[in-house]
């Protein structure tokens, strides 16, 4: 049986290509820890007050230091006010958590 590990924090979203940061963000990770039999699997989902330029692969620092390679869906935008839109993105881990 696979354990869970959930953690939330702030951290920075940085361009891979440029290492331009791009947002400081609220996020939550879903992490698997690596076996014998698999690599570490982590997932996760954060939200912005303005869309990102593009969806692509993108390095996420954490808030404890580890960063790690990860690749960014909109799942979907609320519109909570004329002027309060939140873009909620999904994220999918890429490389290792280091």
């Amino acid at each position: 049986m696979t354990t869970t590990y959930v953690c939330n924090g702030t951290g920075i979203l940085y361009d891979v290509a440029e290492r331009e940061t791009l947002a400081t963000i609220a996020y939550r990770i879903y992490r698997n820890p690596a076996t014998e039999h698999k690599d570490e699997e982590w997932w996760g989902e954060f939200a912005l007050t303005a869309p990102l330029a593009e969806l692509a692969e993108y390095t996420l620092e954490l808030e404890d230091g580890r960063k790690g390679t990860c690749s960014v869906n909109l799942r979907n935008v609320a519109e909570l006010s004329e002027f309060l839109i939140f873009y909620h993105y999904d994220l999918k881990g890429i490389s290792t958590l280091k």
